[in-house]
Formats: C-alpha cells, structure tokens, sequence
C-alpha cells in the first residue's frame, strides 16, 4: 500500500510542478509581449512576479529531486527554458536601446555644456 500512496503522491507533486511551470511560462511570455510591443513600462511588476515565480519553481523541484524529469514534466521545463531565452534576447534589445538613448543625451549634455574650445572633434556616431 505504501507504493501506492508514494505513486499518489508523486503525481501530486508532478501536477503542481506542472502548474508553478506553467504560471511561470506565462508570466514570462507577458513580459516578452510588452517589451516587444515597446519597451515595457512596468518592468518592475514583471521582475518581480517572474522572480516570485521562478523561487516557488525552484522550492518545489528541490523538494521533489527525486521525480524523472521526463514526460508532460520535461515537456514543460523545454518550454520555460524556451520561453527564458526568448526573454533574454528581447531584455537585451531593451537593455542596448537604453543604452543607446543614455550615449545620446550624454553627448547631448556634453556638447550643450561647451562652446567647442577645448573639445576633441567627436563624430555623431561614435559609440564610446
């Protein structure tokens, strides 16, 4: 009988390991929808309900170590991981236009501050 509670209990497990999975994919997914649509203005809601997400993911598959990763589970963690590197790339498109705006107001800044006296010659373009 033993076994059979522990199959009860694993597919417990497993079924709520499915399901922190899935909220985590879709908050992911918001996060990437808003910043391609432009550059999300909230980031701050999203890191931090990704981060809830992803501890309570994280608890849960430390404390089932002893579950195969395989089937609807594997499954599942194929498409957080996916999900993950797609949000990676837009954050970093996010990152290098902010970037690229601060280069700009700065040498806006720089350049409002000087009449040219003592400047070297900068180029528009130069990224440094």
């Amino acid at each position: 009988m033993n076994g059979e509670s522990d199959l009860v209990s694993a597919a417990h497990v497993e079924k709520r390991l499915c399901a922190l999975i899935d909220s985590a994919v879709r908050i992911v997914d918001e996060e990437t929808e808003a910043i391609r649509r432009g550059g999300a203005k909230d980031l701050d809601k999203f890191i931090e309900r990704k981060g809830q997400a992803l501890v309570s993911l994280d608890r849960q598959l430390k404390a089932a170590a002893q579950l195969r990763h395989e089937g609807a589970l594997a499954g599942r963690l194929r498409t957080l991981r996916e999900a993950l590197q797609r949000n990676s790339r837009y954050l970093q498109i996010n990152i290098d236009a902010v970037s690229e705006v601060s280069r700009m107001i700065v040498r806006s800044i720089e350049a409002s501050r000087s009449d040219g006296t003592y400047a070297q010659p900068r180029l528009w373009n130069d990224r440094s």
